[in-house]
């Protein structure tokens, strides 16, 4: 959950940072001070809520574990999936219609010409 958290903000720090097309007026920019000011705040804010709402990070600690257990399955099922597809399976018949009479050449004694 927190992975999350961090990754949104650092996203919305980085979209903060892009040039606008000049609609805003003067008083509605933030400059990067600011928005570097205000990023510290809100980390540090975020490191104190277990101190604050310890059943929010017991519920989040929850939902990260079951977030891990579903990716690694999900891994799992991909890498099985993969894994069958790029690999030749040796007990599968072979792809041709012949079998292995059909290959073989005709015999003909050494004695008829012909």
């Amino acid at each position: 959950m927190f992975f999350l958290l961090r990754a949104a903000f650092w996203l919305s720090l980085v979209v903060m940072l892009l040039p606008t097309d000049g609609s805003l007026k003067d008083g509605e920019r933030v400059s990067a001070f600011e928005t570097v000011g205000f990023a510290r705040s809100v980390i540090s804010d975020l490191g104190g809520i277990c101190d604050r709402s310890p059943d929010v990070c017991e519920t989040g600690g929850k939902l990260a574990r079951t977030f891990g257990a579903k990716a690694r399955y999900g891994a799992e099922k991909l890498y099985d999936y993969l894994d069958g597809t790029f690999t030749e399976d040796t007990k599968s018949p072979p792809r041709g219609t012949l079998t292995a009479k059909d290959l073989e050449p005709d015999w003909r004694s050494p004695d008829k010409k012909g």
